[in-house]
């Protein structure tokens, strides 16, 4: 245990440095909580590079990790289709894979799912107008 000791005057103060854990969030919370407009958005931590980010858009999940040193970021989904139970789950499963030595993103897009489809505009119009 690291413990950083403050000398004032005379006094010794032992701080603990270890055990401090930032606060995690609450499901009442991920459910309230409202962007206030800023344009970057804004985010929340729960902890072990799991992050909620705010915008007016909505509420997305978000994992910060590093990989053979650089800093890289997985999605985890969009709330409130992933609930903060799936996204810890999909956190670990993403802890395992770098444990293993594996990148999360690369597994992702190896892994064959289907990328989403996009229509675009024009054509719904073009079918919808003859």
């Amino acid at each position: 245990m690291m413990v950083f000791v403050l000398v004032l005057s005379t006094l010794k103060y032992q701080i603990p440095t270890q055990g401090i854990e930032p606060t995690a969030l609450t499901g009442t919370f991920v459910k309230n909580v409202k962007s206030t407009g800023v344009a970057t958005g804004e985010k929340y931590a729960d902890g072990q590079g799991l992050c909620l980010h705010v915008k007016e858009a909505g509420r997305y999940w978000r994992m910060n990790y590093r990989y053979m040193g650089k800093q890289k970021t997985l999605v985890l989904g969009v709330y409130p289709e992933v609930s903060l139970a799936k996204a810890r789950k999909r956190r670990e499963l993403a802890r395992e894979q770098l444990a293993d030595g594996i990148d999360p993103v690369t597994a992702r897009r190896s892994s064959g799912r289907p990328k989403p489809t996009r229509r675009p505009i024009g054509l719904k119009l073009w079918r919808g107008s003859g």
